[in-house]
């Protein structure tokens, strides 16, 4: 990992971005609040007692602090990296397992930092959301192996990631993927992370594969970000929606049209019980929306993307999972509903007696956004492309796979209909 850093040290001293790095050792005495760090690095291997080490890291560096020479006081660094293996989460899987077993339970040890960091900021984005320099945002990033990237396709020979994503450096979500990642390109996508990508904040993603001479400009890193927001659940590119290129503006134009009618016509399907689709979890679907996006959009600054259509088909609440009731909380909803005052009549003006009626928010409880795309290639060519995200999710909502694989699998059936007859 040190290899890493350096080479991440060397790319920031040859941009534009006006950065000061300090090492600290795990040993060393951390300055009080970072000592106005704005990102704080973090490196999972290198805290051998796991959350506790993490825990009293965190409790110096996260606090608000005088700069060395006096001053108005330093706000806490608001961006945390984790630096992370792949496979930290996956240790009940070979052959994860048995590195655990053998590295004395290091890949845990892993886990508990990866863990620690994200409960901590999130804890921090309820309790002090209004205070400068919070609320925090993390990143955690898990790299395969790390090598020469010389070395990558040597050593990601007859890995079914790497084999099919042709070694170059690739970006997914979660801790989902096997195989080693080049120094150079584990630098590159650590300082993606800090200075130019905002899908990377509050995301965790794997990397593997090394840098190539494809692997240049905005658009490949914006496109290897992209999947992380939602996260990103499936995709089908336009060179596999038409058997060739669209070649000019009017081509996408007329194949982005022809497609959002046909996918706003299927989402009917979903209306009235969502019968014959395989759907047991119910959704509300939520009308579509067209929007023209410019390079300086907050909602994306994705240079590629011109113009964006979105469908979001949201999961209800249920009976069950966290919606479950038991009969003891039943009765003490219903209780609480009775102890509701009675309106007073219109001839009253006593305010104090007024019904003391609490507002509350639904339970965000998940669901699928259908995205269809029109982009700017790399090579200057107009096409589209159809994506599916994660969407209506907060903190505590339960993750419904099942019901998510189920609408893909739909939306795939879509894709290859309107192909088909496109």
């Amino acid at each position: 990992m040190q290899k890493v850093l350096d080479c991440f040290t060397t790319l920031l001293s040859t941009s534009s971005l006006p950065t000061v790095v300090t090492d600290y050792l795990p040993t060393a005495i951390l300055p009080m609040g970072g000592d106005g760090a704005q990102t704080l690095i973090i490196v999972s291997s290198s805290l051998s007692n796991g959350r506790s080490s993490t825990e009293s890291m965190l409790a110096r560096l996260l606090k608000r602090s005088l700069p060395t020479g006096g001053g108005a006081i330093l706000p806490p660094p608001s961006h945390l990296i984790v630096l992370s293996s792949v496979g930290s989460s996956r240790t009940d899987k070979f052959p994860y397992s048995m590195q655990n077993l053998v590295g004395g339970g290091k890949l845990s040890k892993m886990n508990e930092v990866e863990e620690c960091v994200v409960s901590t900021v999130k804890g921090r984005m309820v309790i002090s959301a209004s205070v400068r320099g919070v609320p925090s945002d993390y990143t955690v990033i898990k790299f395969g192996e790390i090598v020469e990237d010389s070395e990558v396709a040597k050593k990601n020979k007859g890995n079914l990631d790497s084999e099919s994503y042709n070694h170059s450096v690739t970006i997914r979500p979660g801790d989902s993927l096997d195989g080693a990642v080049g120094i150079e390109a584990a630098a590159n996508v650590l300082l993606q992370a800090v200075a130019t990508q905002p899908n990377a904040r509050n995301a965790t993603m794997s990397v593997i594969g090394g840098m190539t001479t494809a692997d240049e400009g905005s658009v490949m890193w914006e496109d290897a970000f992209l999947r992380l927001d939602g996260p990103e659940l499936w995709r089908i590119e336009e060179t596999d929606l038409r058997s060739n290129d669209y070649g000019n503006e009017g081509d996408a134009d007329r194949a982005f049209e022809t497609m959002t009618t046909f996918l706003e016509e299927w989402s009917t399907i979903f209306v009235d019980g969502a019968k014959g689709t395989g759907l047991t979890t119910p959704v509300t679907v939520v009308p579509p929306k067209l929007k023209v996006l410019q390079c300086n959009d907050e909602d994306t600054m994705l240079p590629s993307i011109r113009t964006r259509w979105s469908l979001r088909l949201e999961f209800k609440a249920t009976t069950t999972g966290s919606s479950y009731k038991s009969k003891s909380e039943e009765k003490q909803a219903e209780r609480e509903r009775k102890n509701i005052a009675t309106p007073l009549s219109s001839t009253s003006n006593d305010s104090s007696k007024e019904p003391a009626i609490k507002t509350t928010k639904a339970n965000k409880e998940g669901g699928v956004e259908i995205l269809v795309e029109r982009t700017t290639r790399k090579d200057g060519l107009m096409g589209i492309r159809v994506r599916a995200r994660r969407c209506n999710m907060s903190d505590f909502t339960v993750v419904k796979e099942i019901s998510e694989n189920t609408i893909v699998k739909r939306v795939q059936e879509a894709v290859a209909a309107w192909k088909k007859n496109s």
